[in-house]
């Protein structure tokens, strides 16, 4: 069973917190190392379709029939 925990200004969900035993610190460590990771992994897709869609805007911007796809591609791009 997961419960959320909250560090700094980041929700982390962790499947030690409510158990008997506490878990070591150095499990602790392991377990927000591998969540950081996971999250940084994210982080990089988001960005590099984030770039996938800016070039594509870039490419079709100054053809005429494709102004609706290269706005569509600047929005995706912006979020």
């Amino acid at each position: 069973m997961y419960r959320w925990l909250f560090i700094g200004m980041l929700w982390i969900a962790s499947p030690h917190i409510g158990q008997a035993s506490p878990p070591s610190q150095q499990e602790q460590i392991q377990t927000i190392d591998a969540q950081i990771q996971e999250l940084e992994e994210m982080k990089r897709g988001y960005e590099a379709r984030a770039i996938r869609a800016e070039d594509q805007a870039n490419r079709l911007q100054f053809e005429d029939h494709f102004v609706l796809e290269t706005r569509r591609y600047f929005q995706i791009a912006e979020e």
